[in-house]
C-alpha cells in the first residue's frame, strides 16, 4: 500500500510539474518548486496518516474513479 502511495504521489507530482514548467518554458520558477514540494509533502503525509488510521479508506481513495461494480448513477 505504501509503495502504491509513493508511486501515485510521484506520478501526480511529475504530471503537475509538466503542467507548470512546460508552458512556462523554464525550470527557474521558485514558486512552482515550493508548490510541488508542498503538494508532495502534504500528499504523502496525509496518505501515511490514512494508512495508519484507516487503511480501508486509503485503499478506496487510491482506487480508480470508475469501477466495474459501481452503479451507473455514480459514474457521472
Amino acid at each position: 500500500m505504501i509503495a502504491k502511495l509513493t508511486v501515485q504521489t510521484c506520478l501526480g507530482l511529475a504530471l503537475m510539474a509538466m503542467l507548470l514548467f512546460v508552458p512556462a518554458g523554464t525550470l527557474h520558477w521558485p514558486a512552482a518548486w515550493v508548490l510541488l514540494a508542498e503538494l508532495g509533502i502534504l500528499g504523502f503525509a496525509s496518505g501515511l496518516w490514512l494508512a495508519w488510521t484507516d487503511p480501508d479508506l486509503l485503499r478506496e481513495r487510491m482506487s480508480p474513479f470508475v469501477q466495474r461494480d459501481q452503479e451507473a448513477s455514480d459514474r457521472s
